[in-house]
Formats: structure tokens, C-alpha cells, sequence
């Protein structure tokens, strides 16, 4: 999913009013009416923006967790399936506001991160397989089933994303800056991943 993140380097940090920790490579980002820098103004406002999605995406799944009809039979584990995609939801937004924060990103981030969409894409798995198999559930627990088809949905439209998105990848790691080239600024891709990085990250 695209969270419109976008990574800037230290230097402009700085030149732009940002204040770092040498130790930790954060970005603080100052108040938008103090700095006037509209650059500033535009990282604020995707913080808001992945705190809200972020909210807007876990409210409902929280609800039907804690509805009565949830915790009736059913003959698959959809309740405990769910609880692991607010866990997910939770993870996904934290990792989305560090990829805003964070430059550069350290090697450890880097693998957790790698690790964490493994882990989502096996998640992803498993919902589509047990919400294929739960059918007799729409009876029971409508609103967890329904909520269980609504999370396959999303996570096969990112699965197809992003196998849409690997021969790019592919072909900037075997020829370097054609598909996008950060230091350079060039690449056939460079204006899109420059409006919508998160894809791209790392």
C-alpha cells in the first residue's frame, strides 16, 4: 500500500531546519508555521496522513474483533487470524512513520523491515486460504467473515502490486540508475518513485 512517503537526505535536512541525532540518524521535524519551508509543511502532513490511515485501516478490524457475533463458532480460526492482521496493521504503520524519519536507513533496519513484508506476505497467505475455506461462516460470524474477505482483497491486490513492481526492481539492481537512480536523479521511473517512494524504499 501506498502511504505517499518521500525519503530526503541529511544534508537537506539540515539545510532545511531539521535537527538530527548523530546517534540515531532521526529527523525531528520542526513546526510547519515556524520553518515557512513548504518542504517541511509536506512531511508533516504525510505524518498525519499515515497516522490517520493507519487508524482509519485498524478502527474496524478492532470492532468486529470485539463484536459479540465474533466469538461464535466457526470452523476456521478467523478471530485469531484477524487479531494477527491488527497486529500487522499496528506494525505496518510504525514501519511507514520510521520510513519517514529515519536516513539512512542502518543495515538492521533494513532486514527487519525485508523481514516484516515476508512475514505479511505468508499473513496474506493464510487469510485468503482460510477465508476460502470458511464459507459456512457468513452465517455465524457475518462480520468477522466479511471483514476476513475484505483483508484477502487487499492483500492480493498488494500481492500483484508488487510483482508488478519486482522486474523494475530487477532491472535497477542488474543496470543501476536506469529504472531510478536516487544520487543521479535520473532513471525512467524517477519523477513516479518521487511522488510515491514507499514502494521503492529500500
Amino acid at each position: 500500500m501506498c502511504l505517499l512517503l518521500h525519503r530526503r537526505k541529511l544534508s537537506l535536512h539540515k539545510q532545511k531546519g531539521f535537527s538530527t541525532d548523530s546517534q540515531s540518524s532521526v529527523a525531528t521535524v520542526p513546526n510547519c508555521e515556524e520553518s515557512g519551508d513548504p518542504d517541511v509543511c509536506t512531511d508533516q502532513c504525510r505524518l498525519v496522513t499515515v497516522v490517520f490511515i493507519g487508524v482509519v485501516l485498524t478502527i474496524p478490524q478492532v470492532y468486529v474483533l470485539i463484536s459479540p457475533s465474533s466469538s461464535r463458532f466457526c470452523s476456521q480460526p478467523l478471530l485469531n487470524n484477524l487479531i494477527c492482521n491488527i497486529g500487522f496493521t499496528l506494525f505496518t504503520t510504525a514501519f511507514s512513520l520510521i520510513l519517514i524519519l529515519v536516513e539512512p536507513l542502518p543495515y538492521w533496519l533494513k532486514s527487519l523491515f525485508h523481514t516484516f513484508g515476508v512475514s505479511s506476505f505468508i499473513e496474506g497467505i493464510c487469510t485468503v486460504l482460510m477465508t476460502s475455506l470458511a464459507g459456512e461462516c457468513a452465517i455465524n460470524t457475518p462480520a468477522l467473515y466479511y471483514m476476513s474477505v475484505a483483508l484477502s482483497v487487499v492483500n492480493i491486490l498488494s500481492t500483484v502490486f508488487f510483482l508488478i513492481l519486482v522486474p523494475f526492481w530487477l532491472s535497477n539492481s542488474i543496470f543501476p540508475g536506469m529504472v531510478f537512480g536516487k544520487e543521479s536523479r535520473t532513471g525512467i521511473c524517477f519523477e513516479v518513485v518521487t511522488c510515491c517512494p514507499c514502494a521503492w524504499h529500500v
